[in-house]
């Protein structure tokens, strides 16, 4: 099963003895699972070191992130989108925000190993946000029909704005910072202005966005002028250091 702490997420295999290659797999496809999910949300590459805990006397890895390149205040938002995320497939059968082809086949590789050989018991199970026990096991033809749908789902782009055009209908392009492409941005006529305003700026812009098959977001339609945030520039971020600092004068 899969358990969200308030600064962690845990997998655990019910069994007291798995084989060290299997193990080693189960490891792996969770981590990136995990690490795919939270880059999403946060916008970055790497947006997270992953501290890793064995406990002892049974097969539980839990995972524990500390900020690398994203604020430690992603940190909660993250995980909650890797445990509601599973728990929304489960129960709408439909692709979760954050969730892209990469971090779907994640899940199905775990969703293989749900139940062991000859055995009707369930290896590894998912808790949703009702701590409600979610099967991997059933997962898995669910997802392979939205790997064939095409990708679209409510998201936000972060980046700079770099290119405006009227060709072919009102567009620009932002230099997306999660990934380095550069994704279309749709706009209607009316939203010219503040458009033009946020020209060569670092934005954030929320709408809907279409991906391409590797999961990458290829271009996004913006339905008001208010999913257009203008951001600070990132010299201009606090660290971490300076976050935690304010954390202790509070306290």
């Amino acid at each position: 099963m899969v358990q969200i702490n308030s600064d962690s997420l845990e997998l655990r295999i019910d069994e007291p003895w798995v084989p060290a290659d299997e193990f080693k797999e189960l490891f792996r496809e969770f981590l990136g699972l995990v690490s795919e999910v939270s880059n999403a949300v946060a916008r970055k590459k790497d947006a997270f070191d992953w501290l890793v805990a064995v406990e002892s006397g049974s097969n539980v890895l839990r995972l524990q992130p500390q900020p690398k390149n994203a604020s430690a205040e992603i940190i909660p938002i993250a995980l909650s989108a890797v445990d509601h995320g599973l728990a929304k497939i489960v129960a709408e059968g439909k692709r979760p925000n954050y969730f892209s082809d990469k971090a779907l086949k994640h899940v199905i590789t775990l969703s293989k190993h749900s139940r062991s050989n000859n055995q009707p018991s369930e290896r590894i199970s998912a808790f949703g946000p009702q701590n409600e026990r979610r099967s991997f096991r059933d997962l898995q033809a669910c997802i392979e029909s939205m790997l064939r749908m095409p990708q679209e789902s409510w998201g936000s782009i972060r980046g700079r704005m770099l290119v405006i055009s009227a060709k072919r209908g009102d567009s620009f392009t932002i230099d997306d910072e999660l990934t380095g492409l550069a994704v279309s941005c749709k706009f209607e006529t009316d939203m010219t202005d503040a458009v033009f305003h946020a020209f060569k700026r670092r934005v954030s812009v929320e709408g809907m966005i279409k991906y391409s098959a590797d999961g990458n977001p290829t271009s996004i339609r913006i339905e008001s002028e208010s999913h257009i945030e203008i951001l600070k520039e990132q010299e201009e971020l606090p660290g971490f250091e300076d976050v935690l600092g304010i954390h202790n004068r509070a306290g």
